[in-house]
This record gives C-alpha cells, structure tokens and sequence, in this order.
C-alpha cells in the first residue's frame, strides 16, 4: 500500500511539473522547461500516463530544437512515434475518441519534428538521406491526416528540393 500511495504522490508531482513547463515555455524559458521536463518525465508512467507522456516528449522535441541540438529531436521522436503507434496496436479498444485523436496527433507532431529535425541537419551535413528521411515522415503524417494543406505544403517543397 505504500508503493501504492507513493506513485500516487509521483504522479501528482509529475502532473503539477508539466503545468510549470506550461508556464517556462509560455515565458520562453526553455532550459527551465527542459530541466523540469526530464524531471517530470521521470516521475510519470508511460503505461498509466500515456497522453501526457507524449504532450512531455513533444514539449523536450520544442526544447531541443530550441537549441539546434536536433539528434535529440530525432531520437524523442522516434521514441514518442513508437509509443503511439504501440498504443494503437494494442488499446485502442480502450481508448475514448478524443483520446485515439490526440493520439494520432502525437504521432503527427512527432513525425512532422523529426522531418523538420532532419532538414535542419541536412543543412550542417549535406546527406541527401536527411532529405529522404524527412520526406518519408511528412508521407507517414500526410497518411494520418490527408487534409491537412500545411503538410502537403511542406511535402512539395520537399519534393522541389529533392529534384
């Protein structure tokens, strides 16, 4: 029964954290969100706290981009991708609407970063495969969201660069 009352009191510290990063991103604080991001992200169960486990992933993909340190981004995204797309598989029986739509739109920011992450190193690095990554991961979110103008956009532009 302690365990249990000690993650109960884990939880409520991590949930009240991701209301003060809310506030040091608001003010643009961004190495005071990132060091209360890590905090909270250690405090939260991606099993129990999924939803907000991501809404942290893509608050650190922010910061990290913040700071061009954009191996980060790639490899929050790529863990925040593999969260959704693991939920999906397994409870999406469980999850409410507007839960399997926040989910699928984790899932689209995480992707859109990434791309985003690899152009800007494509930019330092010259690789060619930065390009191709980041339009593969604008294909997978233009799959998920098919209307979104933004998107398709982003992806012709790509595409130009590309040719």
């Amino acid at each position: 029964q302690l365990t249990s009352i000690q993650g109960k009191e884990k939880e409520k510290e991590g949930l009240k954290l991701k209301d003060e990063v809310t506030e040091a991103l608001k003010s643009k604080d961004y190495a005071l969100a990132l060091e209360l991001l890590e905090k909270a992200q250690k405090l939260l169960d991606v099993e129990l706290h999924c939803l907000q486990f991501l809404a942290i992933l893509v608050n650190k993909c922010s910061c990290f981009n913040f700071f061009s340190m954009f191996d980060d981004v790639i490899t929050v995204c790529l863990r925040g991708i593999r969260i959704c797309r693991s939920v999906k598989s397994r409870v999406t029986t469980y999850l409410s609407p507007e839960d399997k739509k926040q989910l699928e739109g984790f899932e689209i920011r995480f992707l859109v970063r990434r791309s985003n992450a690899y152009i800007q190193q494509n930019q330092f690095i010259c690789s060619n495969l930065r390009i191709y990554n980041a339009k593969g991961d604008l294909e997978d979110a233009l799959k998920l969201d098919p209307m979104n103008s933004s998107l398709k956009a982003d992806l012709e532009k790509l595409r130009v660069l590309i040719n």
